[in-house]
């Protein structure tokens, strides 16, 4: 909300062109391996040092990537400022991929006090830094700073509350398994990515920064009440109905009441920003992103189903059912791509409606 009075709707939408691609990379940052700590029943310090430095190599990895795909973005968006950022950007891959284990640990124990005091006191500082860069004058690297440092004190943080330290990798540990699991996972990863990021795509392509930009806070504001109904049960319940697993009559209940918990925060959260579409766009951003409201409509339309939506992952996930997953990822991709293609020509309203 500060961020939002302070810099314009090109600093996002420049932003939102190099995160189409880092949003892709990402994928391969975790490589699926944080689930398969998890939801793994009998798991060996041995392959947690492993898997460790998977993600460490694929962090090191896409990282290069960014620097050789740089110079592609901007020829693709004609803004020659994007490949510099894609480099500095870049570096989250390493901090990111270096967080993977720790975290999974944590998860895994299912320590949600220690996870969140972690997570919030990262955001916290990242805000902190990316507000004080946009009052210096940095405009769209304030956005850079501010995700590059969240990744930074969080990765910090983990290695001094969980007391990990990797070991060398061994041989013979079992791991090829959970690289499998991961595997899949990873290919879901692609899938949805194309699929909930061709939009940004095809926007910043065809109507440049600025509608990018409007878009981009159209669509955080319907995914807010979707993180605030689920995102904070998702480290609780995979590892809960992993442990369930044998049970079925018993994992299907607790799906079902947090199903229930999440319906009845999440579709009057909703309900409510639509109603108050006008408002909620002028408190949360200013009276500068007038245009965000016609579109965030259309997209609250779509939110409705988020909360529900968000929770299908967690069965197949916890019966380590990545496989199906991924085909189910297929089918919703390919709606969505057609959809998009199709409601392009009418600009980010066009999209939205289109999702």
């Amino acid at each position: 909300a500060v961020l939002a009075r302070i810099l314009t709707a090109t600093d996002y939408g420049l932003l939102g062109m190099v995160m189409t691609l880092t949003a892709f990379f990402y994928v391969f940052s975790d490589m699926g391996l944080s689930w398969a700590t998890v939801q793994k029943r009998d798991l060996t310090r041995g392959q947690v040092d492993n898997l460790f430095w998977i993600n460490a190599a694929a962090g090191a990895t896409l990282w290069s990537a960014c620097l050789l795909v740089g110079p592609l973005l901007n020829q693709f968006y004609a803004r020659p400022e994007l490949a510099r950022v894609a480099v500095v950007l870049g570096a989250g891959f390493l901090l990111s991929s270096l967080t993977v284990q720790p975290l999974a640990l944590l998860q895994r124990q299912i320590r949600l006090r220690a996870v969140s005091v972690i997570q919030m006191t990262a955001q916290a500082g990242g805000a902190a830094v990316g507000v004080s860069m946009a009052l210096s004058g940095f405009g769209y690297w304030a956005l850079v700073g501010q995700s590059l440092s969240v990744q930074a004190i969080l990765l910090l943080l983990l290695f001094g509350h969980t007391g990990y330290r990797p070991g060398s990798p061994k041989a013979g540990q079992g791991t090829m398994k959970m690289v499998t699991f991961g595997g899949y996972l990873a290919a879901y990863g692609i899938v949805t990515y194309f699929a909930r990021n061709l939009d940004n795509v095809l926007i910043g392509r065809v109507w440049g920064a600025e509608q990018l930009g409007y878009y981009s806070r159209a669509y955080f504001l319907m995914t807010l009440p979707m993180t605030l109904a689920a995102g904070s049960l998702v480290s609780v319940m995979v590892p809960s109905l992993s442990a369930l697993n044998h049970d079925r009559e018993r994992m299907a209940q607790a799906y079902r009441k947090a199903v229930s918990a999440i319906c009845s925060l999440g579709f009057p959260l909703v309900a409510g920003l639509a109603v108050t579409a006008p408002e909620a766009v002028r408190l949360v951003y200013g009276p500068k992103w007038a245009p965000v409201v016609p579109i965030f409509l259309w997209l609250c339309i779509a939110g409705l189903s988020q909360p529900v939506y968000a929770t299908g992952s967690w069965l197949l996930l916890a019966c380590g059912r990545t496989r199906d997953l991924l085909l189910c990822g297929l089918a919703v991709m390919i709606v969505l791509a057609s959809g998009f293609a199709a409601g392009v020509k009418w600009g980010p309203i066009g999209v939205a409606f289109s999702y």
